[in-house]
């Protein structure tokens, strides 16, 4: 025990252990991952706080994808014996990550991370990790593009993220990271986009991975002046039978001039508010209470979504909905509403039934439709 103790003490409180850790890190991180890692000075010890100066990253090729200012690691040892830390604290200061897609469409980052050599004997596996707290303070990421454009990027329905950059990162999380499970505690996280002219003020949420499930908890975004508050799930993931979904969108405000600039292609504009909720397997939804406003317009729906992904059936109801021109022309700048006069201010009530085939030859999507309009027009 008392050799033990000197041991341990010399390799956390000595600056030839510190240097010896240094080293070490650098070895294993080199011995498993195709990158290289290195770590410029370290100094402090492992029983408070660990200071790490210019820590920097490089791919496969020996190009730099990261470098990290300083680093401030303050680990809460639990597990000595079994070679691990959990619920330790990690402070990153001024990351600078500039990922690089090259011509075979793989990003940099990956490449960094491949394993090389993974360990066969998990006792003789150095330092596993399990969970920390994670800060990032003033943080940037900036891509590149050398391959090809994404098919959704191509297309023009998402905006060019190979080609931007993200400034001002500010995040903090805790992150749990098992075989089996895996959890981010997105506590805070606010960052600016100086190419498109937008800012998220503010992201938090739960993300959860693990045994045929997919979950997003209490999750809050603003940017701009898109408010979004949503949790959902997705069970049953890898099984026989389609997973089952649930998502819940809160009363949330969304501003389409400014979600245009991430999804070009979309063609609502002006700010609306939104809540929805579905529920069920992906081949038979239950819509429940959607509902939509902007202006003197409230539109509300409820009903079935089925035979997804083969096919699509739908059987909606919307009850009792005010409609105003006006703010369906503000939503919809291209729609042509000029043989719709007549409903503009009325009380309008639909049941509508449609089915399509989604599979099967390229092209228009033909859809049978069937539907029962009901109108009160104002007096």
């Amino acid at each position: 025990m008392l050799i033990g103790g000197l041991i341990f003490f010399g390799l956390t409180r000595t600056q030839v252990g510190r240097e010896g850790l240094r080293l070490e890190v650098q070895r294993q991180f080199a011995k498993r991952y195709a990158g290289r890692l290195e770590i410029g000075v370290l100094k402090g010890n492992l029983l408070n706080d660990l200071f790490a100066g210019d820590l920097r990253l490089y791919d496969p090729e020996g190009r730099l994808v990261a470098r990290i200012d300083s680093a401030v690691l303050r680990p809460s040892w639990r597990n000595v014996l079994e070679r691990r830390f959990s619920t330790g604290t990690l402070t990153l200061f001024r990351p600078d990550i500039e990922l690089v897609r090259d011509e075979n469409d793989t990003w940099n980052l990956v490449r960094a991370f491949k394993k090389v050599a993974p360990y066969d004997d998990p006792a003789r596996a150095p330092w596993a990790f399990s969970a920390a707290r994670l800060r990032l303070i003033d943080g940037a990421v900036r891509t590149r593009n050398d391959g090809s454009l994404p098919n959704l990027v191509a297309a023009g329905h998402l905006f060019d993220y190979t080609r931007a950059a993200l400034t001002g990162l500010d995040a903090e999380a805790t992150v749990e990271w098992r075989p089996n499970r895996k959890v981010i505690d997105l506590r805070a996280f606010s960052a600016a986009l100086p190419d498109l002219d937008l800012a998220i003020q503010t992201l938090h949420g739960q993300f959860l991975m693990g045994d045929g499930v997919l979950a997003l908890n209490q999750f809050e975004m603003v940017l701009g002046e898109t408010a979004l508050r949503l949790s959902g799930s997705l069970e049953g993931i890898g099984e026989d039978a389609p997973p089952t979904l649930a998502l819940d969108l809160a009363e949330s405000r969304l501003d389409h001039d400014a979600l245009r600039r991430l999804f070009p292609r979309l063609p609502l504009a002006d700010q609306v508010t939104l809540a929805a909720r579905l529920q069920g397997r992906l081949n038979d939804l239950v819509v429940e209470n959607v509902r939509l406003a902007r202006g003197k317009t409230r539109l509300q729906a409820e009903g079935l979504v089925s035979g997804l992904p083969d096919s699509l059936r739908i059987d909606l109801r919307s009850a009792d909905n005010a409609l105003h021109l006006a703010d369906i022309k503000a939503m919809w700048p291209a729609l042509d509403l000029s043989r719709l006069t007549a409903l503009d201010g009325a009380r309008v009530s639909l049941n509508a039934i449609g089915a399509a085939a989604l599979r099967g030859e390229a092209g228009t999507v033909p859809m049978r439709l069937e539907a029962d309009l009901d109108v009160i027009s104002k007096a």
